[in-house]
Formats: C-alpha cells, structure tokens, sequence
C-alpha cells in the first residue's frame, strides 16, 4: 500500500495551522466571521506557501454550517468531512490543461446550476495565468456579473502574466515565501512526528535550499527520511541534494579572485565528480557574491571588488534557468576568472554623423541664443530643436553626467558602468546596455527625461534616448574614467535594494 506524500499528509486543516501568512489568515477569517465574503480572490505568490491550502480552507468555511460564523471551517459539519475531490460544490480546475475557450465557455454555463450541498459553489483556478486571452476574456464576463451563489478562488504564481481586467475584480492576496525561523521550527515538528533522526545543520540546509517553499522543504525532509542513510547530518543532505561543499565553494571564489584558471577548472572537475548540480552551485556562488556586495554596500565601503562582485551575480543568474545549466556556469565563471570587462574596451561615445552634417558647439550654442533662451535654460526648459545633428565630445558628455548625478546618482553609476553612448543623426542618442534590465530602466519615461533634459541643458538642443540591448563591438573610442567606489555602491543599492547605514 502507497503511502500518503508528507506534504499532502501535513497540509493545514485549519486556519490555525496555516504557516507563514498571517496577515492573509486574518483578513479571510475577518470576511468568514462578519459573512461577507467576495465573489472572486486572487491568491499569488512564489509555489508552495500555502495558496491552494488556503484556497480550499476558504471554500470549506463558505459553505460550513457552524452556527458560529468565526468557528468555520468547524472540521466537523457535512460540508467540511467532504474529502477534497468529492464535494459537489467544490471544484478545482487546473488551468494549464483546461486553458482554452471552450473550457471558459463550458464553466460560465454549469456556474449558472444552483449549489448541491452548501450555500455556495466555490471555483479554485490553479496556475490561472495558463489560461489563453480569448478564455480570460470569456471568464471576464462571469467575473463581472456572477451568481450570488458563485465563489471563485483564482491562484498564480506568475501575477504579473494576468490582464488587469481580471485583477481589479478580485480581491488581492499576496502570500509570502516562508521565513526560515517558521520554516526550521515545523521540518522539526514532523521530523519528531515522523521519528525521523535529523540534525539542525541538515534541517538549516533544507530549509536554505527550499527558497521559502514550504512544499519544496517537506519533499525534501521526506526524500532524506526514506534515503536509507545511516545518519542525517548537514554533509549526507549536501550530497542528497546535489550541494557542493562550502569549501569548494570557497575554493572556486579563491580561485577566481586570485586570476587562477587552472584552480578554477580543478575545483569545477570535482564539483563534477561530486555530482553537484550546476544550478545549485550557481545558487551557491551567488549567495557569497550577494553578501559581498551587501555588506559593503549596507557599511558604504570603498571595496574594489565591489563592481566585481555585481558582475559576477549579474553573470550567474542566467545559469538557474539555463537549459544547459552545466556548460552555462563554466562559461559564466571563465568569464570572471578574466575579470571584469574594462569599461574602456567598449566605446562609450561615438558619432554615426556624416561628414556634411553641422556640429554644435557650445560656443555656437550661446552666441545664438536670446535671453528670452537665456531664461528658459535656467528653467532647465528644454531648448527649440536645431537643425543640425550634435557630435559626442567627452568634455561635453562629462558635464551631462554631472547634472544627470545631481538629480539621480544610481542612474549617473549605471550610465557610467553600463552602457555604450552613441550619437546619431537627427539628434539621436542610442544608450546600448548589455543587459535587459538596465535598458528597461533607462525607458522609463522619468529617466529618459533626466538624460534628454541633461543633454539639452548642455548641447543647446533637444535629443532623443534610445536605450536598446547592446548588439555588437564598435570599435576603439576613448576610454572613460572607472566609475568610483560610491557609484558602485549606488548601483548596488539599486539591485539589491535598502539604504546604507552608516
């Protein structure tokens, strides 16, 4: 006979055994006891926290029959002894397999049928975000009038794939990824259910690995429980779960702070022969490159490697996603092992201009221009466009830095160390940036205006910003000064977020 999976067996029957989300317990049992419960919930956070547990709390306590409405769901009544899957009035859909327009169109015909056992009928849309537009916009209608008697419970990890007309007619809950304190106090409990003899080193490293899923960390408790090892310590766990020693990756770090590449390709062998997953050393090295840069951001220091150790993470995220994770890591940490890429191999100005085009010169700029000009400039208005097209010069760059640093230093740093200027025809200027997320921060609309504005004020003459991902090497153009240690601190304020402490 099959055993029942840890995670099933342990999930919340109750409100009172729901881990980590109390604020979102509260306000549902605030609704249960007052009885005035939505008509729609939209439940999102990362997988495993507890959205569907929840989700089928609510619809016990919707229909249980308790006469005291802040005692539901009571565990006792018909409606909540109904195993999950047998309830009439209960029904869980699973969107990445009933995704289409026609699964939408049967459901908004059976939500018109009265409820059989309770008072409502209650509709769990997992992983709702699967669903296609046209179903969306089918299931848009039923959100927008639905019976009295209709309840739906819509859960995603993935809110931000949702339309917005779906969101604003819901009720928003956002569950959080499990803290470690929660999360090491129950793997003990059922670890001491369960008579399973586990050490806290090994529970710390469940809980670490787990990344706030609770789901994920009971999996895994069950896997090192039924593993047959003799003893469930910190070093067996590390080998179950594919972790490579923390002094191999001390090991790798040392190797590639010190330029090492024939230690690095030794320690990458063993990892290998360990059997380490490359995602999971990927993890690993960011979280010691991640405390670097915290810690010298949050103390404000003037670390060299701080730059360094930005890049490094920036260059192993894309490995935990990678479908070649393994040859993804040795390219990323060969790469490190190189070292930072000088800002002055890639050309930070540039001129596309034709040799016939005028260029503007500050003096030309300040002899034409009226004091009526005069004013405006000390407006910081942006001036009439010219008719020619400007030409880069670095003492003119330097100065739009400048005013660019008094009104927004992190973008200031991120201009600096990140992105290639290139001027073009018509007063174009293409921001070319190695990485997405820097280019989708320079399109917001108020940054593009603290550059056009910068520019302006200096060249005389109106711009256009075109931030765009960098798509090849130019060629050589004049190397820039390194960006200093508070401009890296800047930029790592604006990755990892928070404020330095003095």
């Amino acid at each position: 006979m099959s055993q029942v999976a840890w995670y099933r067996k342990y999930r919340s029957q109750n409100f009172d055994t729901v881990l980590g989300q109390q604020q979102v317990v509260e306000t549902l049992r605030s609704a249960i006891a007052s009885d005035h419960l939505s008509h729609a919930y939209l439940f999102t956070g990362p997988r495993g926290v507890g959205k569907t547990s929840v989700a089928r709390l609510l619809a016990r306590a919707a229909n249980c029959t308790a006469t005291d409405p802040a005692q539901r769901p009571c565990g006792t009544c018909d409606n909540c002894k109904v195993e999950i899957g047998s309830h009439l009035d209960l029904i869980e859909i699973d969107a990445a397999s009933n995704r289409g327009i026609d699964d939408a169109r049967a459901l908004r015909e059976k939500i018109t049928s009265a409820p059989s056992m309770g008072r409502y009928k209650v509709y769990i849309i997992d992983e709702v975000h699967m669903l296609t537009t046209e179903a969306f916009n089918a299931l848009l209608k039923t959100l927008e009038e639905p019976p009295a008697h209709a309840i739906f419970i819509l859960a995603t990890t993935e809110a931000h794939k949702l339309p917005e007309t779906i969101v604003s007619r819901t009720q928003n809950f956002r569950f959080r990824a499990i803290g470690t304190k929660d999360m090491l106090a129950h793997l003990r409990y059922i670890a001491d259910q369960e008579k399973v003899a586990i050490d806290d080193g090994a529970l710390e490293l469940i809980a670490t690995t787990s990344q706030g899923s609770f789901r994920d960390a009971i999996g895994m408790l069950d896997q090192a429980a039924n593993s047959g090892l003799a003893q469930l310590d910190a070093v067996a766990l590390r080998q179950l779960l594919g972790h490579s020693d923390p002094e191999l990756v001390q090991s790798i770090v040392g190797a590639i702070d010190e330029s090492n590449a024939k230690g690095l390709l030794a320690a990458i062998d063993e990892a290998q022969a360990e059997a380490a997953q490359p995602a999971q050393l990927a993890q690993q090295l960011v979280g010691v490159y991640r405390a670097r840069v915290r810690s010298a951001a949050a103390a404000n220091q003037d670390d060299a490697g701080l730059g360094e150790a930005i890049w490094a993470i920036e260059l192993l995220l894309p490995v935990l996603k990678s479908p070649w994770p393994q040859l993804a890591l040795e390219a990323a940490l060969l790469r490190l092992i190189k070292g930072q890429p000088e800002l002055a191999s890639k050309p930070r100005l540039t001129s596309t201009r034709s040799s016939k085009a005028q260029s503007i010169s500050p003096t030309q700029t300040e002899s034409n221009a009226s004091p009526a000009s005069s004013e405006a400039k000390k407006d910081d208005a942006q001036p009439a466009p010219s008719t020619g097209s400007a030409q880069y010069s670095d003492e003119l760059w330097m100065k739009a830095l400048t005013h660019i640093k008094q009104r927004n230093n992190s973008l200031y740093a991120l201009l600096r160390s990140s992105c290639a200027v290139e001027f073009r025809e018509n007063n174009e200027v293409v921001l070319a940036c190695r990485f997405g997320f820097h280019r989708d921060r320079l399109k917001e609309t108020k940054n593009k205006q603290v550059i056009e504005q910068a520019l302006a004020k200096v060249y005389g003459t109106k711009f256009t910003v075109l931030p765009q991902l960098e798509t090849r090497q130019a060629s050589a153009a004049p190397a820039p000064t390194p960006a200093p240690e508070a401009e890296l601190v800047a930029s790592a304020l604006e990755i990892l977020g928070g404020e330095v402490v003095s």
